[in-house]
């Protein structure tokens, strides 16, 4: 296989993981089963990495198909540089931009915090990796 499809199919993939994370997989509060009887209200200090970490994915997204929908080597370093970027703000936002809930037994805290700040790291991993994919590929 491509070794840029490869990159590509990895990052939408993280991207669709970075989507799921605050709405399913480990919902914050006012989302999931978390929410209230009237619908989704975001009051806490997570309502704004859950809004940020919704953009950052669909961004990301966005990436990924670009390079798979236009595999060459500038495109790649671009994305790629874009991926790095994307994990560092995916880190900051429920660590110091935004934070999330101060209570130590919300669920964004145990939760959805340890599993994004995991996304952005791989999201920097692939981002150095698809830096040093090889210009010549078959």
């Amino acid at each position: 296989m491509n070794p840029y499809r490869m990159w590509s199919l990895v990052m939408i993939v993280l991207s669709l993981l970075l989507f799921l994370i605050p709405w399913a997989i480990f919902p914050v509060c006012g989302v999931g089963r978390f929410a209230p009887a009237g619908g989704i209200t975001l009051m806490h200090g997570c309502s704004g990495t859950f809004k940020a970490e919704t953009i950052m994915s669909v961004l990301s997204l966005v990436v990924g198909f670009s390079v798979l929908m236009v595999p060459r080597r500038p495109v790649v370093r671009t994305a790629s540089m874009l991926a790095a970027l994307f994990g560092v703000l995916v880190i900051l936002f429920p660590t110091v931009i935004t934070g999330v809930c101060m209570l130590s037994t919300m669920p964004c805290v145990h939760g959805t915090k340890p599993a994004l700040i995991m996304i952005g790291f791989c999201m920097i991993l692939l981002g150095c990796l698809g830096i040093f994919i090889p210009s010549k590929v078959s």
